[in-house]
């Protein structure tokens, strides 16, 4: 198999995990308030360690975490 395209990806900040989950309780009808918004962005990991600005794992694992501040 021979690459077509490279797609790169940039990776996500804060403000962007925040988007993800937003979109993740939409999915659901749900329609969170900033601070549970804030809660889901602060559970996940990001890199650097001393300054934290990227998400390293992106959105794929917030449809998932969400269960987490479901009431």
């Amino acid at each position: 198999h021979l690459i077509d395209f490279f797609v790169p990806f940039l990776p996500l900040e804060y403000r962007h995990v925040k988007l993800c989950a937003r979109d993740a309780y939409a999915a659901r009808g749900l329609q969170p308030d900033e601070g549970t918004l804030d809660e889901v962005a602060k559970a996940m990991l990001y890199v650097p360690k001393e300054e934290k600005l990227f998400s390293a794992q992106g959105c794929k694992s917030i449809p998932q975490r969400i269960n987490f501040f479901l009431p």
